[in-house]
């Protein structure tokens, strides 16, 4: 989902190793004379506040405080909105931190307050932002993050490279239900809970109403789960649709599109490979 910003999504290519990488473009706003700026320009210095040396990152739509007109709380139509509040502020500050102290800690909200573990695009963004405000300047960049540590790397072409950690693919089937109709699903760990439904074909994709969330078994997700449905176009590549907890469908997910493409490997009996997972953002 965006955080707070506004970056490109589209076709995310992916490599499933060991550990995972996750490449795309990052495109952030963060113009002053907007006015959404000046209309939260209080609740961001509040924020701003509490970070002691922390910096926050923003544009901050209407659905992080709740005042959107629509019913889903969200922004719609690629306005001016996000899905989520990134905080950077220094390690040393996160008690539940226990690595070094000294690197800057991706402090993410949901849409709805929650606190997420783990943010692909998220990540992405913080890591461009930060190289822009020369807050960073060796590579591979260190990230510190409720899921652990994460490194990333500025490509020659402007794209931001990022570690994603280890993928985990739980053998034991759980299921998900939406829509009235119950689907088998498969558990991935991405340093945050995903559940991956196989659709059929792409038309079942564009039909599912993800204005209401998915329910799901809350003894394998007692934190909650995202929820991504994917459909497989091609050898190498799946379409892909997301509801992410905490905030509802989003235009694109860095660790859903992980989760979705290590599920699908799992589905095949590979542990390795490169897929593109194409995501409603680039549609």
């Amino acid at each position: 989902g965006t955080a707070a910003v506004f970056f490109g999504a589209g076709n995310n290519t992916l490599n499933i190793s060991p550990t995972a990488t996750f490449t795309g473009n990052v495109d952030y706003n963060t113009t002053q004379n907007n006015s959404f700026y000046q209309r939260f320009r209080a609740q961001i210095d509040i924020i701003a506040s509490e970070a002691l040396r922390g910096v926050v990152m923003f544009e901050i739509g209407d659905q992080i405080w709740g005042k959107s007109s629509n019913a889903s709380g969200r922004s719609q139509g690629g306005g001016i909105g996000a899905d989520g509040v990134l905080r950077a502020v220094r390690s040393e500050l996160i008690p539940e931190w226990q690595g070094k102290p000294d690197l800057w800690f991706m402090d993410y909200r949901n849409a709805d307050g929650s606190i997420a573990e783990m943010c692909g695009n998220g990540l992405r963004l913080f890591v461009r932002y930060l190289l822009d405000q020369g807050l960073v300047d060796a590579e591979p960049v260190e990230i510190a993050t409720r899921a652990g540590l994460r490194k990333a790397w500025a490509c020659l072409d402007g794209r931001i490279k990022v570690s994603m950690g280890r993928v985990r693919v739980a053998e034991q089937p759980t299921w998900i239900e939406s829509n009235g109709r119950r689907y088998d699903a498969t558990t991935v760990d991405v340093g945050n809970p995903h559940a991956v439904v196989r659709l059929d074909d792409v038309e079942q994709l564009r039909a599912l109403d993800l204005s209401v969330a998915p329910t799901f078994d809350q003894a394998v997700y007692p934190a909650g789960v995202n929820v991504e449905f994917v459909v497989p176009v091609a050898e190498n590549a799946l379409q892909m649709r997301v509801f992410e907890r905490g905030v509802g469908e989003t235009q694109s997910c860095g660790t859903g599109v992980v989760a979705s493409a290590a599920a699908q490997l799992h589905s095949l009996g590979r542990q390795t490979g490169s897929l593109t997972v194409t995501v409603p953002g680039g549609a």
